[in-house]
């Protein structure tokens, strides 16, 4: 609720904090406050009371909100406490909930936002604050259930799979990473969810993120980059002096697999329009054919794959 202006109380800045109350208590300093007694209430009613301190009379808000199955209280403290001690709330709120985008079923329009408990940290994973994560065409086919024939999941369900982000907590196995890290990466199939606040994932299965890359870049890269590495470094076993042909070299996958082919020393054609002609060359690709103009199997032979 707003401050209402008063003659009998000084009138300050107020700020809102969700947290359990009994734990904001308890980090709020004695000489800040004299005392605070925790009520309970119905959701929507507000508690107002004022309160003597050594900087003067406060006024308190204080109401409860249910949180999916977390009883949760709002609270509103002065804001030059706040500020001073935000890190420290901060640090206690984040481990207690979150918001995330998810689909309760398939076919959903529109995914929610809505406040869901933080996921575990197991032994070997890192607890991840998520920065930046990308949309992926098999984003869209989980949405609408068109994979859950081999997929099986579970809802709610929190989408996304691709993320870069900073790690906020470590498990008791982890040894490659550490908290404040900048990590990026890509989860197994059975843990996606990084349309989140934070994600809980295998140290296996994220990577530094490059210091020359912008978070958002970084988050990016994942599913392709894994796409394009596994189907020729896995698969295909591309070797130096093998000539490969990429189709749709200027698109998600096409980018990131000419500069991967290049790197394993191939020789490298690809198909694109004529206005990408320019950007794929510069990504590496040794012959490039515009395939609105020219199929590529009349200027192609010999190739390895």
């Amino acid at each position: 609720p707003p401050m209402v202006p008063s003659r009998s109380m000084k009138t300050v800045l107020m700020t809102k904090c969700e947290a359990p109350f009994s734990r904001i208590k308890q980090l709020i300093p004695l000489n800040c406050f004299h005392y605070m007694s925790v009520m309970r209430f119905q959701p929507s009613e507000h508690f107002r009371r004022s309160i003597s301190s050594p900087h003067g009379s406060w006024r308190v808000f204080l109401s409860d909100t249910l949180i999916n199955d977390f009883k949760m209280q709002v609270l509103y403290i002065p804001c030059y406490w706040f500020k001073k001690n935000k890190p420290l709330v901060e640090e206690y709120i984040m481990t207690k909930a979150m918001q995330a985008a998810l689909i309760t079923h398939y076919k959903q329009a529109v995914p929610e936002i809505q406040n869901v408990p933080l996921p575990t940290v197991r032994p070997n994973d890192v607890l991840v604050r998520i920065v930046a994560a990308s949309i992926n065409p098999i984003d869209l086919k989980t949405k609408d259930g068109k994979l859950r024939l081999l997929l099986k999941y579970q809802m709610p369900l929190i989408l996304g799979s691709d993320f870069s982000g900073i790690v906020t907590k470590v498990g008791t196995n982890v040894t490659r990473f550490k908290v404040g890290d900048a990590v990026f990466g890509r989860p197994q199939k059975d843990r996606i969810g990084t349309f989140a606040d934070f994600l809980a994932i295998d140290q296996h299965d994220i990577a530094l993120k490059p210091s020359r890359l912008t978070f958002e870049e970084a988050a990016a890269l994942p599913l392709v980059s894994l796409t394009s590495y596994q189907a020729l470094h896995d698969l295909m076993h591309l070797t130096p002096g093998q000539k490969i042909l990429i189709q749709a070299g200027a698109g998600g996958v096409g980018t990131v697999a000419i500069q991967i082919a290049k790197a394993l020393g191939a020789e490298v054609a690809t198909t694109t329009s004529s206005q990408n002609i320019a950007f794929v060359k510069s990504l590496g690709a040794d012959h490039v054919i515009d395939y609105h103009r020219v199929p590529f199997q009349d200027v192609l032979s010999d190739y390895d794959g």
